[in-house]
């Protein structure tokens, strides 16, 4: 995988600082992205296995790899710590730039938000936080947050191995479950459409995360012997469908956030995001084969994946399935954290925001930031888990579409950015080559002017 281990390098602003490998940046993209297979219970329930598979394959296609070889050149070609919000910056200036880094931010502390109380769900009586006296649930969250705060603090290198450490807890129990359930599968169990919603179900029960709170939430209902009554695509319920995907298998550009902190980021970013991009659909894709086709008329409820591991297999594999679910939520909190304050430092490295948040700690992060990001997630840590999810979506949908703009002939390419030259080019295994290299920008137009806070472009 490369270069792991740290080494010591000046960034931008002649800070020395610990700079990290391509196997730390696996673990961080990994959870910044996904955390493993727990949540995409609810695409199953939400339109059946076929469309569930159909859906994590063609998602990680059009939407997951396009993203990533994005993020790849982009983070080469602008290697800082203002990651996405820079190249939107050359692109169309600071208004652009801070609206698409405020969004993207906005969606990071939400998604954030729900790792605590996950987490606090796991180590309780799973599905009890909603009756947890307001005491006692706020002092858990105010504590797992800033525990979890305080590693992120302590330095990317750190996050970084903890995170890769936390990827291998992860998937082991995931691996035993498809190695185990395998045998089992009856693949014509793929094939099989939604549930049929107006088959009776009188073992249904909402759940607080499912988003389909008239749907089941436990037991086999309908059909005979056991089988559950399957529909059509009039039964499909295309909202949490697509949302469940969408939130999965997003978040690669939220790398970007490192690269100003990565060694050599034309050798590490490829190798990372290129292992990451196979990496997280098939943390979902095989457990999702050997679940639907051993267990086709399970509950897929929100969680019910260790149930059905239970099923397969026995209550060891229950137990270490729930805790690595409990482990994945503090990567993935530590993951996001990272991108959201490294987000909020190089934005104030650009001028966009004030020079305090540009300040870092003697670990190399940024202590402002940090805070921060810790006081937004305990502020809505509780709305609800669909409502988290929807506003995720769409504030993250309005950074990605400028993002996007930036790259095309609206943006960096209209502005004058040209590739640097054969000799000067990298490759990467996502983008054609032009004159022996993959095409990486170069800034030879004057910067946009600073926001009124001060500070000006870095």
């Amino acid at each position: 995988m490369g270069k792991s281990s740290e080494t010591s390098h000046q960034d931008r602003h002649g800070r020395d600082g610990p700079k990290i490998g391509s196997a730390l940046l696996v673990g961080l993209i990994f959870f910044s992205v996904s955390g493993g297979p727990f949540g995409m219970e609810v695409a199953v329930r939400a339109g059946g296995p076929l469309l569930a598979i159909v859906g994590f394959v063609t998602f990680s296609l059009i939407w997951s790899v396009p993203e990533a070889a994005m993020t790849t050149e982009l983070s080469i070609a602008f290697p800082e710590a203002a990651g996405f919000s820079a190249w939107t910056n050359a692109a169309f200036g600071p208004f652009w730039s801070f609206l698409n880094a405020s969004m993207s931010y906005i969606s990071g502390v939400l998604d954030n938000a729900v790792y605590p109380v996950l987490l606090l769900s796991y180590v309780s009586a799973n599905d009890e936080v909603e009756t947890l006296s307001p005491p006692v649930y706020w002092v858990s969250v105010v504590g797992m947050t800033a525990a979890m705060a305080w590693v992120t603090w302590r330095g990317l290198d750190l996050n970084g191995g903890a995170c890769l450490a936390l990827t291998a807890l992860t998937l082991l129990p995931v691996l035993a479950l498809c190695a185990i359930g395998a045998p089992q599968v009856t693949p014509s169990n793929w094939l099989l459409g939604p549930p049929d919603r107006s088959a009776p179900n009188p073992l249904a029960e909402a759940s607080q995360f499912s988003g389909l709170e008239e749907e089941e939430g436990g037991g086999l209902p309908g059909g005979q012997g056991g089988e559950r009554a399957r529909g059509g695509l009039g039964d499909v319920k295309w909202r949490p469908l697509l949302n469940v995907l969408f939130w999965n298998l997003n978040y690669y550009d939220s790398a970007s956030a490192f690269a100003g902190d990565c060694a050599e980021p034309a050798k590490t970013f490829p190798k990372a995001m290129a292992i990451s991009v196979v990496l997280v659909p098939l943390s979902y894709l095989l457990p999702l084969l050997v679940a639907t086709g051993a267990a086709p008329d399970a509950p897929y409820c929100d969680g019910c994946l260790v149930s059905i591991a239970g099923e397969l297999s026995g209550l060891w594999l229950r137990v270490w399935l729930t805790a690595a679910a409990a482990v994945a939520c503090v990567g993935q909190f530590i993951a996001e954290m990272a991108s959201d304050s490294f987000q909020l430092m190089g934005m104030a490295d650009q001028g966009q925001l004030p020079a305090c948040l540009a300040q870092r700690s003697s670990h190399g992060t940024p202590t402002v930031g940090v805070l921060l990001s810790a006081a937004g997630v305990v502020l809505v840590s509780r709305l609800q888990f669909t409502a988290i999810i929807e506003l995720v979506n769409v504030t993250y949908l309005v950074a990605e579409l400028i993002e996007v703009k930036s790259v095309g002939g609206w943006g960096l390419e209209r502005r004058g950015y040209r590739g640097r030259g054969s000799s000067t080019t990298h490759a990467t295994p996502f983008a054609p080559s032009h004159g022996g290299g993959t095409k990486v920008l170069k800034r030879d137009v004057p910067p946009p002017p600073p926001l009124p806070w001060g500070g000006g472009p870095g």
